[in-house]
Order: C-alpha cells, then structure tokens, then sequence
C-alpha cells in the first residue's frame, strides 16, 4: 500500500504528504520539478520531516511525492528500489500492483534487474521513446498510451517526461483523487473528485486537463 501526491503550492504539498502517511511510513520519495527542465530528488527511508531533512525549493515549479508501506518482509529499504524511478526522459511515481511483472521482464525487459514491480513501467515508457528529439504532447500521449496497454493489475501513476518535465496522471483500479488547482492525492481532500479510469490527465497552468482515453484492464478498487 502506498500514497502518492502532488501540488504546485509547496504549503499544501507538505499537508497532503501529512496526510497520506496513513499509506505507509516504510518509505518516502520527493520529486521537485523546475520551471521547464530540470529537478531535484529526495528519497528516505521512514518519514521525511520538512523543517529538517528536506527543505522544498520555493523556486520549483511541482512538488510530487510518494509514501510506501513496506512490501516484502525480505527486502530492506534501498535507494534504486524506492519511488520515483527514472529513466532518461521519464519519471514515475505508482500505488499499485502489477500483476503481469514476470511476463513484462521475461518478454520486454530481460535485462531489467531492479526486482520492483513499479520500475518496469518506467522502463517500458523509456524503450518505446524515440532516440533523437523532444517529444510534443501528442507523442507523449502515444507512448504513455503504449506503456499502459502492457500493464495489468492495479495502478495511480504520475508520469513525468523529463525533457520538458510535463506531468501526466492516469487510474486503473488503484484510488486517485485531483481538484481544480492542479493537485492530485491518494487520500481525498475536500475539494477532491476520484479520477475516472481509463482518462489520462496532462496538468496545464495548474489545472488538470482531460487529453484522452487510454485501454483500461481494471480488475478491481484497489484500495
């Protein structure tokens, strides 16, 4: 079980973060994205305490951030294996749990070794990205579309492209919430709707927007 959260107002990043602890305190992620390129990452084992360990930037544009409850009684915390994960041009943060992991890496990615399910998907984003060139939206909307064709089971993702740091977010089974000010949460504020399935959202000058539908294999609320 995890949380995941976002928000361009730093102040309320630190309150949804707060409030998604209940999620999980094995693990905490925290992902600063400037103005058009560029970010700072931050992950901990535990709780992060803002006055101390990581004090935001004022000056980045998104805050995202990620709690984990621990998954495996067998692996201990470890830098590579918690949230975000990265590619070169995308970074992810996911609740969930993908139930087609070993067929993913036995057909797609062999020679994937990090032994989290949630890495994968920033790996299967990354193999179907062009080599040369800065993707527009609508090649990004393709590639995300692409990527989530392949993954069954349950997922709330964000989705950063990196080279132009655009933030989408997308639900299949997994709970998601947004508002009107471009933040996003698993647990609910007051002023929060669930994410319909199947939608993928692209935030746009603090508002999120709907971009289009994506092929949704939902087998359940995961909660």
């Amino acid at each position: 079980m995890c949380g995941i959260v976002g928000s361009p107002n730093i102040s309320m990043f630190e309150v949804m973060m707060e409030a998604n602890v209940e999620r999980g305190d094995f693990s905490t992620g925290v992902l600063q994205l400037k103005k058009r390129t560029g970010h700072e990452t931050f992950k901990k084992e535990g709780l992060i305490n803002f006055d101390q360990d990581l004090i935001l930037d004022s000056s980045k544009r998104y805050y995202i951030g990620h709690v984990q409850a621990p998954t495996s009684g067998e692996r201990g915390w470890g830098y590579e294996t918690s949230h975000p994960f990265f590619t070169l041009d995308w970074a992810i943060v996911h609740n969930g749990v993908l139930t087609n992991d070993v067929k993913i890496r036995k057909n797609e990615l062999p020679h994937c070794e990090n032994p989290v399910d949630s890495s994968l998907i920033a790996e299967i984003l990354q193999k179907n990205t062009p080599g040369k060139g800065t993707m527009n939206l609508e090649q990004q909307y393709g590639i995300i579309c692409n990527a989530l064709k392949m993954l069954e089971g349950t997922f709330a993702l964000a989705i950063v492209y990196l080279p132009t740091n655009t933030i989408h977010i997308v639900r299949q089974g997994s709970i998601l919430h947004i508002d009107q000010k471009g933040n996003f949460s698993t647990i609910k504020g007051k002023t929060f709707d669930l994410v319909p399935e199947g939608i993928v959202y692209r935030l746009n000058r603090s508002k999120w927007q709907e971009v289009g539908p994506f092929e949704t294999k939902s087998p359940f609320v995961f909660v």
